[in-house]
């Protein structure tokens, strides 16, 4: 029996995630409806792919456009007190327990901060509350047999929709990772309400168990009481021996040269800066090369810094390529790189990262060797199939390539393996299409 299907999803880069696109598609192919209720902003991201007359998109245009800069939190500061300062403290203050007086400190400066950030604080929050509404509105006008809330905006919205609207299977997607302590105000709103649909859900969907850990853990939601099914964040298919000059014509690049691929985004939660600092002492016939998930200048100031690092050894691809496009990319270097910063001050999202990483899953998908940071779950994958190398510094990268170019067809056929019994998505599928149908 064909199903009605509402994916709530609020966030831009639908085009450049594969999990979600691969999921719409064999929701398509097994002939169910599905309806994609997102929102319409000016960004940077490739559009999504063209499906089949069964999946529509209803889009609310907003005119915010959705800040990735995702800074560093910075270490709080506690002010030092000196002796002098402790002897003026009025007798009163000494009375009040440490703790309490924390609390009193921590909420004057929620206050302060969401007051001086007022105006935009009240245009985001404006604009999730007419998603908010619009998600609504969609759902009340036809019966849906699942509504699948995506991360912050969709679960929030999808949740706060099930208090007014019957829902017979109400499942949560977690990709992306929100920490529970926000210092906005718009920020807490939305979380309190995804952490009520990570709790109250039908069903659990994300990457594979570690992460369906991290993010009952950040939602405050007992994991052994919640139905989990893991979908990897990776494609679908097989690219075989696929040929490709994509990086050779985009820059003019002989057969001598050794392609190098960090395919993503540049940012220093990816240690981009590093990459090209240590890039920059490899043999000059050995380019690495940075291809964006979403438009970048050349003008940024981040940007110019990894010129200036890299050097002539390293290459920009800064304008993203349809979804269709991706394996033509990956298929034009010889190998990939993993690496994420391994420090935790960028929070939960970048921590269970093995099936949570679509980089990865495409290197492996076509035949890519890959250079993969010696993080928690990668190094179980890399261990098992022999598929790469791992490293703990940028500085180790240049053994790696060294190692593999030597024995190259042994680590490319290891490559297809671990992605034919890891990585393939219709693999993992299976699961949630029963679920689905029944």
């Amino acid at each position: 029996m064909r199903k009605r299907i509402a994916l709530i999803f609020e966030e831009d880069y639908l085009g450049s995630y594969p999990s979600f696109i691969e999921a719409i598609s064999m929701l398509s192919e097994a002939n169910h409806y599905v309806d994609v209720i997102g929102t319409s902003r000016t960004t940077d991201f490739p559009a999504p792919p063209n499906f089949p007359n069964n999946v529509s998109f209803h889009n609310l245009r907003l005119s915010s456009k959705i800040n990735r800069d995702y800074p560093s939190e910075k270490a709080s500061q506690e002010k030092s007190i000196t002796l002098e300062n402790r002897r003026n403290s009025s007798f009163l203050k000494k009375l009040i327990p440490t703790a309490i007086k924390s609390i009193i400190r921590d909420n004057l400066n929620f206050i302060k901060l969401n007051l001086s950030q007022f105006k935009s604080q009240k245009k985001l929050i404006l604009d999730s509350l007419k998603y908010i509404l619009f998600v609504i509105t969609r759902l009340s006008k036809r019966k849906y047999d699942m509504v699948i809330g995506v991360d912050l905006g969709g679960g929030c919205s999808a949740y706060i929709s099930s208090l007014f609207l019957p829902i017979d299977k109400l499942v949560y997607w977690g990709l992306e990772i929100t920490t529970p302590y926000q210092s906005l105000f718009n920020m807490r709103f939305l979380k309190f309400f995804e952490m009520k649909m990570c709790r109250h859900c039908d069903l659990i969907l994300t990457t594979d168990i570690a992460r369906a850990n991290d993010v009952c853990k950040e939602n405050d939601t007992p994991i052994e009481n919640k139905n989990v099914i893991c979908l990897p964040h990776s494609p679908s298919g097989f690219c075989g021996k696929l040929k490709s000059n994509f990086f050779q014509n985009l820059f003019m690049l002989d057969d001598k040269e050794v392609t190098i691929l960090h395919s993503g985004w540049i940012h220093e939660v990816m240690q981009s800066k590093e990459l090209a600092s240590a890039a920059s002492k490899w043999p000059n016939n050995w380019k690495l090369i940075f291809h964006e998930r979403m438009k970048r200048s050349k003008k940024e100031s981040y940007i110019k810094d990894i010129v200036e690092a890299g050097g002539d050894n390293v290459l920009l691809s800064l304008n993203p390529v349809s979804y269709d496009l991706i394996d033509q990319v990956v298929a034009s270097s010889k190998i990939g790189i993993v690496i994420y910063d391994k420090s935790e001050h960028w929070g939960s999202s970048w921590v269970s990262l093995s099936k949570g990483s679509g980089k990865i899953a495409h290197y492996l998908k076509c035949g890519k060797p890959i250079l993969c940071i010696n993080i928690p779950g990668f190094d179980e994958i890399i261990n098992k199939y022999q598929c790469g190398i791992l490293f703990d510094y940028p500085n180790e990268i240049q053994s790696g390539i060294s190692k593999i170019m030597q024995n190259y067809s042994f680590y490319s056929r290891n490559a297809f393996k671990c992605y034919k019994e890891e990585y393939e998505f219709s693999n993992y599928f299976k699961k949630f299409l029963d679920y689905v149908e029944h």
